[in-house]
């Protein structure tokens, strides 16, 4: 009887000391029958070295290098591991998270019960406090984790799932952010069999580190999340228009709309990332007239540094971001 292939995906590019304890977890596995694609995305050439005499002595590991004519980032280099891989099953990893010992061999043997799935959701904890889930399951029913990937709110990361090859979903490659959130919503809206385990052993581990608390108020960041935001939301709106018509999963798209505003674009009076977000309302008719008004407002009372003056109505208009 065939053994199945689980075919792992790893976008590199820099940060070495964190990927060798990427490749050691999947190296250490209680399952053999796996191959793991790393796929470079322009380190420089001293990493790549350290990077081959990692892998030289496994044979299921290899390293392919992104073409000059491939877009530059992850999401690249995770459709060109995609493209060559040859497993019945795929993981997505970040070249900084970890699995436990037990994930492959746990994962196939918790799906046998669940057969001719497209895809699986697992739990994932924080590296740092592995207690605490990154999944974030507000609802039981399918209709409300498109709902909370809408809202900015992920029902889970793109390491939690198990992948059928046969899945021809592949990741934006214009997207710099939100990758996960976009790659999980085209899973939903093709109208793909899943399960989702949500009572299990978390079995792979997320990474923060200081660079990723801190870049939040990084100029470049914010300009790159706001951008990708805008992105998204035209994807969203081509993917799943018919979807898109029910009041509740639009009412999730505006409260994703908001979250972003006030967590990127208000904390800093980014005027010009605040228009490309209103050309983008606008298009899609995400906010009513009032809404549109009050944010406007917000953003004029922050930035002239009135916030705080009683009797302006600034509480009054500031519901609409503390909903």
């Amino acid at each position: 009887m065939k053994k199945t292939l689980v075919s792992i995906i790893i976008p590199v590019f820099g940060r070495i000391e964190f990927f060798k304890l990427t490749l050691e977890s999947i190296k250490m596995q209680t399952y053999s029958n796996w191959e793991c694609i790393i796929v470079d995305d322009g380190s420089e050439k001293e990493e790549l070295e350290i990077i081959k005499a990692l892998i030289s002595q496994d044979s299921r590991i290899s390293l392919l290098l992104r073409p000059e004519h491939k877009r530059k980032g992850a999401n690249a280099c995770r459709n060109i591991g995609i493209e060559r891989a040859k497993g019945d099953f795929l993981v997505f990893l970040d070249s900084d998270d970890v699995l436990a010992s037990f994930c492959l061999e746990d994962r196939l043997k918790t799906i046998e019960k669940f057969p001719s799935r497209d895809f699986y959701v697992f739990n994932m904890a924080y590296l740092n406090n592995p207690d605490v889930l990154v999944n974030k399951y507000h609802n039981s029913k399918q209709e409300n984790y498109l709902a909370q990937f809408l809202s900015n709110s992920p029902a889970w990361p793109i390491t939690s799932l198990l992948v059928s090859n046969n899945v021809k979903v592949t990741f934006d490659e214009g997207l710099k952010r939100f990758q996960d959130v976009d790659y999980s919503i085209k899973l939903i809206l093709g109208r793909l069999q899943y399960h989702l385990f949500k009572d299990i052993t978390p079995d792979c581990y997320y990474r923060v580190t200081e660079d990723s608390l801190s870049r939040v108020n990084n100029k470049g960041f914010i300009k790159k999340v706001v951008k990708s935001y805008c992105r998204l939301l035209n994807n969203v709106f081509k993917y799943g228009d018919n979807f898109l018509t029910k009041d509740e999963l639009r009412k999730s798209v505006k409260r994703g709309y908001i979250d972003v505003f006030k967590t990127f674009i208000l904390p800093h009076k980014k005027w010009m990332l605040f228009l490309s977000m209103l050309r983008v309302s606008f298009k899609f008719n995400i906010l009513d007239f009032y809404s549109y008004y009050n944010l406007l407002m917000i953003m004029i009372y922050q930035s002239i540094g009135v916030q705080n003056v009683k009797g302006i109505g600034y509480h009054r208009i500031s519901k609409i971001i503390r909903n």
